[in-house]
């Protein structure tokens, strides 16, 4: 697993995160983010990998692939875990399973 999913400097971050630092002053003179924005990056980057992986259980739910959409929730759950909808996603999946 890797340590961080989030980069070092605010030319790594896309552009709409970019300008959310910036603002609110979490980077540094030469560019690197702070402590926080670190921390703010990841939490950033989990959740959009979390809802990447539910969007494909989603698309698997709709071919009625449904242990590749319970694979899906699941990864997603275990990058955000408090993300209910995804719960309710995969029980449905078990459900059209049987």
């Amino acid at each position: 697993m890797r340590e961080s999913v989030a980069p070092k400097s605010i030319q790594g971050l896309r552009k709409v995160d970019q300008s959310i630092f910036v603002e609110s002053k979490q980077v540094e003179e030469d560019g690197k983010l702070t402590e926080e924005a670190l921390y703010l990056a990841a939490q950033i980057e989990k959740k959009r990998l979390a809802e990447d992986k539910r969007y494909m259980g989603n698309e698997s739910m709709k071919s009625k692939d449904y242990n590749d959409a319970i694979e899906h929730y699941t990864k997603s759950l275990e990058l955000f875990p408090d993300e209910a909808a995804t719960y309710s996603n995969r029980a449905m999946a078990y459900l059209q399973k049987k």
